[in-house]
């Protein structure tokens, strides 16, 4: 039986070419799934260490807190008389001020006398405490617990009494929560949990925290570092690593262990694999096409074909696949078809895949940049704002002051505030928002911003024009709210020179509250609108890039539009839009 041109074709390529691309594609296939395991583990090193290290820089962040805060003459006159009414009014002005979760004071007996995250709460006693007890005989602390809160860093530092023995004690600390864990993973990709020697105690995973035994031979119970761990879960395999955490006194507290399911390490293998596998195939089907095309009958048609392929090659994914006269190279063009349009697919994922790793490069920077302010600038300014209103307190009667010294004082504390907004600013840009929404008439909450910003309206000799309908009520954050329209109002007036005009309006349209806000600016170009919502940009000499993004996500929050409309030289104009509010729900 005379075999078909396709039928000889197969044979050939089973013989000469099959068996040689099946031991490649094993041998291969071996490699890579090793590369990945040790890449896997080297990355999830790196994370458990960096992981480890963050604790102990949160520890030494809170430790020097409760340093400054012990000092506060307020809270240590407070502990002396047993005022605990002054006590929690200091302690809820310093809690506002901190990124705290936990914050409360004890006496001398270890006794709590005030809780600033729980007011409700006092009398407790925690002299059985080795950090209280540490506190208590004049040495500060910081440790890491498991608790009713969950699991926490925490530091003790001792309060002076005002006639020089030992007062009592006062407890900074953070939750190392969920949230704590999902940063992490949404940077690096790991799953990652604490465990309390060989418990689990707190998890990114809810199918983890929902197992209730322990994780056997997943955490070392000892102290060990386990690199390699494989484990079931919920019937699926995982890699992972563990490290070690400690006591600060040196003494084995449990492990935090970092893991992915093995399916997901390997899925961009089997990628690998079928890409190598079609190159394979194609190059040998090629190859095989062009020892056959010796004959004149097979060479127009190859030539186009190899045209068109070396076109494609280019980066020209529309060049026009030619059809060609015989089955089998009619066959070739479709599959080359396909084969394009699937380049074509890859392609545009290729590219959303590197703006996403654009946008996530963005926020690693961010979350680093978050971190130092919050951590290593806002302490010192809440140190600073507490020294200054103390000097306010001291100064007394503005009258009896040396001249300009209340002015001073006023400058000064202006100008931390406004460090403060900076780096809520930058805080806001890359976490997520918390609404407390309450019906609010934004007319009145325009007033109130209008009120504060007064006095640099004033001084950049802005007129400001309202026309403000009545019945402008929505849900709203109201600090989020002002937060934003004051942004607004702030760029809108820095875009003017002196003299110009700022025009504000408020209207119902349908179900919806429109607020406009237009000036007379130097307005912006096509390309300037282009990158508005770029973080981070600006327009503005020394500024941070993130107002108009703050207010983009404030009213996207709140289930509104945000729209921009500008023009060189003539102005610009915002115009936000929120659902308005009816008795029984927004409407």
């Amino acid at each position: 039986m005379r075999l078909s041109y396709r039928a000889s074709l197969y044979a050939s390529f089973l013989v000469t070419v099959a068996v040689p691309i099946l031991l490649s594609f094993a041998l291969f296939q071996t490699f890579l799934k090793r590369t990945a395991q040790s890449e896997f583990h080297s990355q999830a090193e790196r994370v458990a260490r960096g992981v480890t290290e963050e604790l102990t820089r949160r520890s030494d962040s809170l430790l020097r807190l409760a340093e400054v805060y012990s000092a506060d003459q307020r809270i240590a006159a407070a502990v002396a008389d047993r005022n605990r009414g002054a006590l929690m009014e200091r302690l809820a002005e310093l809690y506002r001020y901190s990124n705290l979760d936990l914050l409360e004071v004890g006496d001398s007996s270890g006794h709590v006398l005030a809780k600033a995250h729980r007011p409700q709460e006092h009398g407790e006693s925690k002299s059985s405490q080795l950090i209280i007890r540490n506190a208590l005989e004049g040495r500060q602390d910081a440790d890491i617990e498991y608790g009713a809160s969950g699991i926490a860093l925490r530091a003790v530092a001792p309060i002076q009494a005002v006639r020089g023995a030992s007062a009592g004690t006062l407890m900074t600390g953070v939750l190392l929560n969920r949230d704590f864990l999902d940063i992490y993973k949404t940077i690096t990709g790991f799953d990652i949990a604490f465990f309390e020697r060989g418990t689990l105690i707190a998890s990114t995973s809810p199918r983890a925290l929902q197992v209730t035994t322990d994780f056997p031979h997943a955490v070392s119970r000892d102290g060990a570092r386990l690199t390699g761990t494989v484990f079931a879960l919920h019937g699926e395999e995982m890699w992972g690593v563990s490290n070690p955490l400690y006591h600060r006194n040196g003494s084995f507290f449990g492990s935090i262990l970092l893991w992915r399911e093995r399916a997901a390490v390997l899925k961009p293998l089997r990628a690998n694999q079928l890409i190598v596998t079609f190159s394979f195939l194609v190059t040998c089907a090629f190859a095989f096409l062009l020892a056959v095309s010796l004959s004149r009958s097979f060479s127009s048609p190859l030539k186009r074909m190899l045209t068109v392929i070396d076109r494609v090659s280019k980066g020209e994914m529309d060049a026009e696949i030619p059809n060609l006269r015989w089955d089998e190279f009619q066959e070739l063009s479709r599959h080359f078809k396909s084969m394009v349009s699937e380049l074509k697919k890859s392609q545009d994922k290729i590219m959303r895949t590197q703006q996403q790793l654009i946008v996530a490069a963005k926020f690693a920077i961010l979350g680093q940049v978050t971190a130092e302010l919050a951590h290593e600038v806002r302490n010192p300014l809440n140190s600073m704002e507490i020294t200054l209103r103390l000097l306010r307190e001291e100064v007394g009667d503005a009258a009896l002051a040396p001249p300009g010294i209340i002015e001073k004082i006023e400058c000064v504390h202006s100008e931390i505030k406004r460090l403060d907004q900076t780096i809520r600013d930058f805080v806001e840009a890359g976490g997520s928002l918390v609404l407390k929404k309450t019906r609010s008439d934004l007319a009145e909450e325009i007033r109130a911003v209008l009120a504060l910003a007064a006095p640099q309206v004033e001084m950049l000799g802005i007129w400001i024009e309202l026309d403000l309908e009545t019945g402008l009520h929505a849900e709203v954050d109201p600090n989020r709210f002002r937060q934003a329209l004051l942004n607004l109002l702030l760029n809108a007036c820095q875009s003017m020179k002196p003299g110009g005009k700022l025009a504000i309006a408020g209207s119902r349209s349908g179900d919806r509250v429109v607020i406009a806000v237009r000036d007379t600016g130097v307005g912006m170009g096509a390309e300037e609108r282009a990158r508005l919502f770029d973080f981070p940009f600006t327009t503005k000499p020394g500024g941070t890039g993130c107002g108009l993004s703050s207010v983009m996500r404030i009213v996207q929050a709140h289930a509104g539009d945000f729209d921009i409309e500008s023009e060189e030289g003539v102005g610009t104009t915002v115009r936000i839009s929120l659902p308005a509010y009816r008795e029984g729900g927004n409407v």
